[in-house]
């Protein structure tokens, strides 16, 4: 007999700030029509300081089990489909876990951007497929951080470098880089000939920003700089077709992340508040360190490791 999975429930959570279109007239050159006409959106939610990607989905998934009319204790395992954990580890699918008051099962994220929640019902229908578990919790749940912020930042730091600059902000949702990040980048390049350089605060957005750079004759004129360190960007980087990406290493990362937990665990009393990573930008000197083609967390050297035995003693 063929064992099927069916949804018995569901849930959801929203942020309990509601930001309209307005709220951005009052810092950006735009308004509500110019917004809904290009993006359909009239509001969106922002995440307060309480709110993580690991307590909105518990919200959303405690909505479900109520939906079913089950506990959390009735549950085997749970699968989070997210890209903004709250931490590199453990993952958020286990801080559900305990958020819930699950006292057995499994729980584990799954990593796949758009297609995580996809990826998500796959996983737990061949759990529940295999006989490895019957009642599986399912969830999406992402803290995107807004890009304003970032740009905020990017426009005080330039003019406290260069007072005369200038500088133009255009916002485009993922969705949209594949149908306008093109023609906008096109748009803006003939429309001001004096821009000299392109600075994507996602480094996949410039593979949409090449062609426009193409069309408009700006190829090799105007730089693009990035971050992020995709491996196929600082392919782009080694073509000449970027200029820089600033990348940082899933090493260093879990070398901070191991250092702070070690620290707590041993009463250290300078447990650091956030993790210190260091960035390393990818140049035409040497992107080429980062393999050809580039592979996925490389190029950044191993002294991170070195550093985090001879520091705890393990030498």
């Amino acid at each position: 007999m063929t064992t099927r999975a069916v949804v018995v429930g569901c849930g959801h959570y929203l942020p309990k700030r509601v930001v309209e279109n307005a709220e951005f007239e009052k810092t950006l050159d735009t308004n509500d029509e110019w917004i809904r006409s290009r993006s359909g959106i009239e509001r969106r939610h922002f995440a307060g300081e309480d709110e993580t990607t690991s307590s909105m989905a518990t919200a959303a998934a405690q909505a479900a089990l109520d939906q079913a009319g089950l506990t959390a204790d009735d549950v085997d395992a749970i699968v989070l489909a997210t890209s903004t954990a709250d931490l590199t580890f453990p993952s958020a699918a286990t801080m559900v876990q305990a958020q819930l008051g699950m006292k057995g099962g499994f729980a584990f994220d799954v990593q796949a951007v758009c297609a995580g929640f996809v990826f998500a019902l796959s996983n737990a229908n061949a759990l529940i497929a295999s006989g490895q578990a019957k009642r599986v919790l399912v969830i999406g749940s992402d803290d995107v951080l807004p890009s304003q912020p970032y740009w905020k930042s990017f426009e005080a730091e330039l003019t406290k470098l260069e007072p005369a600059s200038k500088a133009t902000y255009y916002n485009l949702t993922v969705p949209e880089w594949a149908t306008k990040l093109q023609t906008t980048t096109q748009s803006a390049l003939l429309q001001d000939p004096s821009i000299n350089y392109i600075v994507p605060l996602y480094d996949s957005m410039s593979q949409f920003i090449l062609p426009a750079l193409a069309i408009t004759g700006k190829r090799g004129q105007v730089p693009i700089a990035s971050f992020n360190g995709t491996p196929f960007v600082i392919d782009l980087v080694q073509n000449g077709d970027v200029a820089m990406d600033l990348g940082e290493s899933l090493g260093w990362i879990a070398r901070s992340t191991l250092d702070a937990y070690m620290r707590d665990l041993c009463g250290v009393d300078d447990v650091p508040s956030e993790l210190y990573v260091p960035f390393l930008i990818f140049d035409e000197t040497n992107a080429e360190t980062a393999g050809k083609p580039a592979g996925f967390d490389t190029g950044y050297g191993d002294a991170h490791v070195g550093g985090y035995r001879a520091l705890w003693g393990l030498e």
